[in-house]
């Protein structure tokens, strides 16, 4: 019932909202503490923090192999702490400092604590169908009640499927690396490779266009102003399925360059490295191998 297809995301660290948190914990992590990550020598659970000279100077290192790390390769992103850490029975007792964290670093204000956590009305919990890495961006809740219209549909050829109706309620999830349909009865997962084209339309609606597949979602439009925040999703829907595809067709490309004469994939490299497919640093390394294999 879903177009589940893997995809590739890259994404910065979050950092808001983690330092209070760390802090609120006390000034010592023992080991395996679920905010520090495993050791990147030995691969154990057992980096700890301990404090420094200074208030905001801090130590960290293994208690296995006795590696000394920097903050960036010992702490964990908010994310990637409750991804890793959380299921359904959890996410209520998530740190509300790692939740806020989430929200803020969200590109709209469209995401806050209650709405990740379904405690403000119209919003369900979406906290626990994150994956690791993902970062959701807008929120948006689905339409419900007496007077609504159904709020989930997806039209296959001349076939129309009611998967929520004007009762179901829900909330739309537009992350980094999905357009995710969250409600008490089920969950729809979206990955921006498998979309088309999306359009805002009526008061207000999302048509998403997949391949073989229409998904028309009914906002909530009375809980907004305008439909601003909706235009701006829709454009963020498109910027990332340009960039996926982007991604998609420049692997096309290098594939295709690997199927030829050593000379002539250098050539072919080249021009995709001035058509910005590919960086320097990628280009040489690939020129260097070809070179070494004649």
């Amino acid at each position: 019932m879903a177009d589940f297809i893997t995809t590739v995301s890259n994404r910065k660290l979050l950092k808001v909202g983690l330092e209070s948190f760390i802090m609120s914990s006390g000034v010592n992590l023992e080991p395996g503490h679920f905010m520090l990550k495993p050791c990147p020598s030995c691969g154990r659970d057992e980096v700890y923090r301990t404090k420094g000279k200074d208030d905001d100077d801090f130590y960290y290192g293994c208690d296995s192999c006795g590696l000394q790390l920097n903050e960036d390769d010992a702490v964990k992103s908010p994310v990637e702490a409750f991804t890793n850490s959380s299921s359904q029975n959890e996410a209520s007792e998530i740190p509300d400092e790692i939740v806020k964290g989430i929200a803020a670093s969200a590109v709209s204000d469209l995401v806050t604590p209650a709405r990740l956590h379904g405690t403000e009305e119209y919003f369900n919990n979406v906290l626990v169908y994150l994956e690791q890495g993902e970062q959701p961006d807008y929120l948006f809740p689905l339409t419900r009640g007496m007077f609504a219209d159904d709020s989930l549909i997806v039209e296959s050829g001349a076939e129309q499927t009611i998967l929520l109706d004007k009762n179901s309620g829900g909330t739309v999830v537009v992350s980094n690396r999905y357009v995710r349909i969250v409600s008490d009865t089920g969950e729809w997962t979206i990955p921006y490779s498998s979309i088309s084209s999306v359009d805002v339309v009526g008061h207000p609606a999302l048509h998403i266009h997949t391949k073989g597949r229409t998904y028309y979602i009914k906002i909530a439009g009375t809980l907004f102003d305008d439909e601003g925040e909706l235009n701006e999703a829709a454009s963020y829907i498109r910027k990332k399925q340009r960039m996926v595809a982007g991604d998609m067709e420049a692997e096309h490309q290098v594939k295709k360059v690997e199927s030829e004469d050593p000379i002539q994939k250098i050539g072919r490299l080249n021009e995709l490295k001035k058509a910005g497919g590919i960086t320097e640093e990628e280009f040489e390394e690939k020129k260097r191998q070809l070179l070494d294999g004649i």
